[in-house]
């Protein structure tokens, strides 16, 4: 038991006797009439009294009906769930001149009022007893009903504990009749568990391959879950996701990353919640390029042909290049690239587009040609560098006519580009 004394208290109320006497006329409006003129005793017992001590102690002990919980190591109780808190107290060999009960809520640094007796007790509450009588016995004890917790008492989101204190001041006179004031408090902390449930978040999360994707599974509760991500299919979540959060962060996703993501919540307290996500993932399109050299009547020329498939939602665009600046499309007679696209607004089947590059000249095997196929899952980007081949002559001497004359035939099939001059050389052995 704490005890200590506060000397020469003065003017705790200068109020008149007019005033005292309108203070006694409201309480008889009040149905806690006893309470109110034991308040009137009291202030006429301080108007009497200049100066006296204050002994401010400690109770006894102080209970709740609430469970301890080992794990938490708190209090924990449902907002639905009645619970009473009791405070003992032990008192001195005083005469009691007036006595009264208080008791508040809140935190360690701020409480608010739930019962003097000037009020009713809050809505949900109970106070037993509501004043301390006159010559009551040495010990004591005063409780705190809860029928039912008031929600403006916790957060709805995650919760803190909530402080209740009991408070106990009588104010006592010995055979001297020398007043003395004593003030008894205790506190406790209960802590207001409150049911998981899942902030709104979007079930279905749509992301680009090779894009960031986050998974919402925000929580409110209390305690504060742990928070666990699974794949439906069993299939492991890749390292570098942390599984443990409640937004599960995917970087530069892939397509097998796509499917249905399960997030657990559990605070060893209130019943575990689980909910699913679907996760799509937009492909690119995936494309392949094949080069050829042909011929025609008017000479070589170049053909690159460019092939997608495999998307989900319809080409933005479809362009070749070369060394990184886009071929124009448009069909100009005068130029030496012509570029046709097939199928551009069908998903179903395979969109073809074709490089011919005519006449061939030696630039055309400095650089590669690209063709680049996008939609809304993002770009894909096919390359093909043609390389150069020196000229291979194959000479073969003909079948001698007579003895004046020979033919003999000089061919390089092979070269890129193709040979555009041939010079003849007589060599003599």
């Amino acid at each position: 038991m704490i005890e200590h004394k506060i000397h020469d208290t003065k003017d705790l109320l200068k109020s008149s006797f007019q005033e005292l006497y309108l203070y006694c006329a409201v309480c008889e409006e009040v149905l806690i009439m006893d309470v109110c003129l034991l308040g009137c005793l009291l202030m006429f017992v301080i108007k009497e009294s200049s100066s006296f001590p204050i002994i401010y102690r400690t109770m006894a002990n102080i209970t709740t009906t609430v469970a301890y919980n080992a794990k938490t190591g708190k209090y924990d109780v449902s907002p639905t769930t009645p619970f009473n808190i009791t405070c003992f107290y032990e008192n001195s060999d005083f005469s009691y001149t007036y006595g009264e009960v208080r008791w508040k809520y809140g935190s360690l640094t701020s409480t608010s009022l739930i019962f003097s007796p000037y009020q009713r007790p809050e809505p949900g509450f109970q106070v037993i007893p509501r004043e301390i009588p006159e010559n009551s016995p040495e010990d004591g004890s005063m409780s705190l009903i809860v029928n039912q917790l008031p929600s403006s008492y916790y957060s709805t989101g995650n919760s803190s504990a909530i402080l209740f204190q009991c408070e106990m001041s009588v104010v006592v006179k010995d055979e001297n009749d020398e007043i003395t004031q004593i003030n008894t408090n205790h506190s406790i902390e209960i802590s207001v568990t409150l049911p998981l449930r899942f902030l709104d978040g979007e079930t279905e999360i749509i992301a680009n391959e090779g894009s960031d994707a986050k998974l919402d599974c925000r929580i409110t509760g209390y305690p504060p879950p742990e928070v666990t991500w699974v794949r439906v299919d069993g299939i492991t979540l890749r390292p570098s996701a942390d599984h443990t959060e409640e937004i599960l962060v995917l970087e530069d996703v892939t397509l097998a990353e796509a499917g249905i993501y399960s997030c657990t919540a559990r605070n060893r307290v209130t019943p575990p919640i689980s909910k699913n996500v679907t996760f799509r993932v937009l492909p690119k399109p995936k494309i392949s390029i094949e080069a050829s050299f042909e011929s025609s009547q008017s000479g070589p020329y170049l053909n690159f042909s460019c092939s997608a498939s495999q998307f989900e939602s319809p080409l933005t665009d479809v362009f070749w290049s070369y060394n990184n600046v886009e071929i124009s499309a448009v069909d100009d007679s005068r130029s030496r690239h012509h570029v046709t696209t097939t199928n551009f607004n069908d998903i179903s089947g395979p969109i073809v587009s074709t490089l011919i590059i005519d006449p061939v000249e030696a630039v055309d095997f400095m650089e590669s040609h690209c063709c680049v196929y996008t939609n809304i899952a993002g770009r894909t980007e096919k390359c093909n560098h043609l390389q150069a081949r020196s000229p291979v002559i194959d000479a073969l001497r003909s079948q001698q006519v007579n003895s004046n004359q020979a033919t003999i035939a000089c061919t390089s099939p092979n070269s890129l580009p193709p040979v555009t001059s041939i010079k003849w050389y007589f060599k003599s052995w």
